[in-house]
């Protein structure tokens, strides 16, 4: 992933760009009239933006310890520690079933994954200026080949 960000703060302009390898994260820092910084460092903790989270999330990071994520946005990258709040029994279409609670503070966003293998996300809650959108997964179905 390539990100690249012009920056004009207190009357100064530079720009940097990113490039985020699968270990390694490259960083340049341009400002006119002066030599390129190239810093590298390691990349440890996942980069996701919208709807990757969910995907990312799907791996359960949680059982492994792992809860730092780094969350792109239209400013730049944000580290996000994300919350596992444990079980909650939650009503399905046609029953109630365990699920895990993650909230995701910086995206105001609260996903209930399944138990089961697939870690289906059950019910996504998303928390804005306007109030709350919820959405529930109502239907699985396959593509037949």
């Amino acid at each position: 992933m390539y990100l690249k960000k012009k920056i004009n703060e207190k009357g100064k302009t530079w720009e940097e760009e990113y490039l985020f390898g699968e270990e390694i994260v490259e960083k340049r820092v341009k400002v006119e009239g002066r030599e390129t910084r190239l810093t590298s460092y390691q990349a440890n903790n996942p980069l996701v933006e919208g709807l990757s989270l969910i995907y990312y999330l799907r791996a359960r990071p949680w059982e492994k310890e792992q809860f730092l994520l780094y969350y792109l946005t239209t400013s730049g990258l944000v580290p996000v520690e994300y919350q596992y709040k444990g079980q909650e029994k939650i009503k399905t279409r046609f029953d109630h079933m365990l699920a895990d609670v993650i909230v995701d503070p910086v995206s105001q966003v609260s996903i209930w994954f399944s138990k089961d293998e697939q870690v289906y996300p059950l019910r996504i809650s998303i928390s804005k200026d306007f109030g709350i959108l919820t959405s529930r997964l109502v239907k699985v179905s396959y593509a037949v080949k």
